[in-house]
């Protein structure tokens, strides 16, 4: 069985942004007093957290940290 998912699929996926996004990740840190916050531990140990700020119900800042690899740290960038 293959499974297809077009938005992550290899394929659409060029090298380059990834490597960009792990060597120069955008909203990475953590907000202070954030409005909501969540944390993942991955199968393969990395954690993952995520911050976001809110006015008035709207997102206007978020942001992520991650004591992962290369691709976690470019997952949490995109």
């Amino acid at each position: 069985m293959t499974l297809n998912y077009p938005i992550f699929n290899v394929d659409n996926v060029a090298v380059s942004s990834v490597e960009k996004e792990a060597n120069d990740p955008q909203n990475v840190g953590r907000l202070q007093s954030p409005d909501g916050e969540s944390m993942i531990l991955g199968d393969c140990g990395d954690t993952m957290e995520f911050y976001l700020k809110t006015d008035e119900g709207i997102i206007v800042d978020v942001r992520f940290y991650t004591d992962g690899c290369g691709y976690t740290v470019a997952c949490g960038s995109m």
